[in-house]
């Protein structure tokens, strides 16, 4: 039974991927599109240069952009789940989220799309031991680059991003997602 209904999705993907493809993957998800993201966040947290937290994390972001052919402008929501450390007598715990404002320079490949990412990161962060937390808010660079792959308006995208923040000094973000254009 399982195999039947995974090939009823290929066949229906295929069959909703053929006018794409009779185009030679040339038609573009243009105009304004949503979507979502979810994956790994690698965490480095150092005080006076002494590393103090170095794990992973569950994040994910939620993102409304709108594009052109070469290029897009995208705005996300994203967030990091708490990770901690834990030393004799306390706990060491740290999150962060925020807006993310980017440009995408997009290299479309027919059906494949080649991106970099450039932008800036509004972050509150939340870093402390035990019951004492500070919380930062912040600006940083947002960098990073990606994948993805159309099928009319719907694309699956694999990404990497970098935020360096003050409160995290690493946050390196491995993500898989997609969008959908209108």
């Amino acid at each position: 039974m399982k195999k039947l209904w995974v090939l009823v999705t290929v066949l229906l993907l295929f069959a909703y991927a053929e006018p794409v493809l009779a185009q030679g993957g040339k038609l573009q998800a243009q105009g304004v599109y949503i979507g979502g993201s979810g994956g790994v966040g690698l965490t480095k947290l150092d005080f006076d240069d002494i590393n103090l937290l170095d794990d992973s994390a569950v994040v994910w972001k939620a993102v409304v952009g709108f594009r052109w052919r070469h290029f897009s402008v995208e705005f996300d929501y994203r967030s990091m789940s708490q990770v901690k450390a834990v030393f004799p007598g306390s706990e060491l715990t740290a999150e962060s989220n925020g807006f993310t404002g980017s440009v995408l320079l997009i290299l479309p490949l027919g059906p494949l799309d080649l991106f970099g990412r450039g932008g800036g990161h509004r972050a509150t962060s939340t870093v402390g031991f035990g019951d004492a937390l500070t919380e930062t808010k912040e600006w940083s660079l947002v960098y990073g680059g990606g994948i993805g792959i159309r099928i009319g308006s719907f694309a699956l995208r694999a990404e990497y991003e970098r935020l360096d923040l003050e409160a995290i000094a690493e946050l390196n973000q491995v993500t898989g997602g997609f969008t959908v254009a209108f």
